[in-house]
Formats: structure tokens, C-alpha cells, sequence
């Protein structure tokens, strides 16, 4: 099982569900559990560009490879 950070963060009940479910554990009222973010922090500054761009040069074929053998497309930036 593979969860996109974007989706648990917008859909948190959803794909903790969908977890449960995929683990075959017995549901729970999740209205009972504090599913607020927990160490959260602000980076002082961004990745620069170039880094960026290598990082993602480095990373493309592999990436794209996990995406079609998982058949779901992430967002990786």
C-alpha cells in the first residue's frame, strides 16, 4: 500500500480507513482520535532551483517505474 502525503493530509479518515481495511483491523470510531498534525514545521528556506532540478533528473526513471508498477501516479514535488 502506498499513501500520497497530499491525500492523507486532505483525507485523513478516508485513507486511515482505507488502511484499516487494507491491514484487515478492526474499525474504529476514529471521531475518538486525535488525527491533528503532529510535528509539523516550516523550513526557513527552500530547496534552490538546482538542486531541485538534480534531484529530480536523479530521480525521474525510478520514480516513474514504482508509479507503473503500483498503477497510481504520485506527486513527487
Amino acid at each position: 500500500m502506498f499513501i500520497d502525503s497530499a491525500e492523507l493530509l486532505n483525507n485523513t479518515k478516508e485513507v486511515v480507513t482505507n488502511v484499516f481495511d487494507f491491514l484487515n483491523l478492526k474499525t474504529i470510531n476514529l471521531n475518538q482520535v486525535d488525527l491533528s498534525l503532529k510535528h509539523k514545521r516550516e523550513y526557513s528556506e527552500s530547496i534552490d532551483s538546482i538542486s531541485k532540478e538534480l534531484l529530480e533528473k536523479h530521480y525521474k526513471s525510478e520514480n516513474e517505474g514504482l508509479e507503473e508498477l503500483i498503477g497510481k501516479k504520485m506527486n513527487w514535488n
